[in-house]
């Protein structure tokens, strides 16, 4: 439910939408969003931030969306009666953006899908060159060294799993894929972990749940939560981390349409090392989240779609090599 202290910090159309309840992303880390329906079909996007996104987190977010906007597929914020981007109702803060049509088309890869991926390669250049700014520093890749740490907190942890027992079942043997390619990613993480290389503002969640499409056309990005600095390739690795059936072809045109519209190159290595790494390190942490002494061990039964494409992901690759 919106609470109505939001919704009164916001104009008369605003007020005057139906609101609708749409359903969460497969990364469910607690974010709602409501559409907002005018007369003639959808007008805004109502977003309530997780508790654990702070006030002066999301003034950072809303300053590095504001750097952008002049690309015309960035969100477009909807000010306050105060002038404000943002409202805060005491245990979350809320923004509302103008609505933009499109689909997570990445998903279901068609025959559009070359074409798609170069225009998400071009665009996340033009976010790249927009930050390019923000730091000038060479630094080794901050996403290898958050994934080596997460999976040797995996190697360190005794699982055990709470909830229906078909879904446990149902899980248990994606214990067995991580123990088995764990690893080879680490060793393979290893080879990355002091290369030095421009930090650059990322995106840092770019993964298809958040680049929308109408077709052939890339009509928006989404959810800027995790925005950061670190090596470029994390948001080409983390967007073909979860694009089923993309190979060596498909990442080679993402990259060259990224390289002929940023300063900088991208290495195709590293980004299909953080790829093939993303999807084991998704899974593990899903093993984390579950287990029987984390806060998050009840959302197993909602999890396991989103499980199954992981490991179906991470066993078509190992299959492949």
């Amino acid at each position: 439910m919106i609470p109505p202290i939001v919704l009164a910090a916001y104009p008369p159309d605003v007020r005057d939408c139906s609101w609708v309840p749409l359903p969460s992303g497969g990364g469910m880390s607690g974010g709602r969003v409501w559409r907002g329906d005018g007369r003639t079909g959808p007008k805004f996007a109502l977003k309530r931030w997780p508790p654990s996104v702070t006030p002066v987190r999301m003034w950072e977010i809303h300053d590095r969306v504001r750097s952008v906007a002049e690309l015309e597929y960035t969100p477009r914020f909807i000010s306050t009666h105060s002038g404000q981007s943002l409202v805060i109702d005491g245990a979350h803060c809320w923004d509302l953006t103008m609505w933009v049509d499109g689909e997570p088309a990445l998903f279901s890869p068609t025959t559009h899908v070359a074409t798609q991926l170069t225009a998400a390669g071009q665009a996340l250049a033009a976010l790249h060159r927009c930050w390019g700014g923000f730091r000038t520093t060479v630094a080794p890749c901050a996403a290898v060294e958050r994934r080596l740490k997460l999976f040797a907190k995996w190697e360190q942890s005794r699982f055990s799993f709470t909830g229906r027992s078909d879904d446990v079942t149902e899980l248990l043997p994606t214990l067995e894929l991580v123990r088995l390619l764990l690893p080879t990613a680490r060793a393979e993480l290893g080879r990355f972990a002091t290369l030095r290389s421009r930090i650059v503002g990322i995106h840092g969640d770019f993964w298809p749940e958040n680049v929308l499409f109408r077709y052939e056309q890339l009509t928006c990005i989404l959810d800027f939560g995790n925005v950061g600095f670190d090596h470029p390739e994390v948001d080409l690795g983390r967007l073909f981390a979860d694009v089923p059936g993309a190979d060596r072809g498909h990442i080679d045109a993402a990259v060259s349409a990224y390289n002929a519209n940023a300063p900088f190159d991208l290495s195709v290595p590293l980004v299909e090392l953080l790829a093939t790494t993303g999807r084991l390190g998704s899974l593990a942490n899903w093993h984390l989240r579950l287990n029987a002494d984390s806060p998050d061990r009840h959302l197993l039964s909602v999890a396991l779609p989103r499980i199954r494409r992981l490991a179906a992901l991470v066993s078509s690759g190992t299959g492949s090599s």
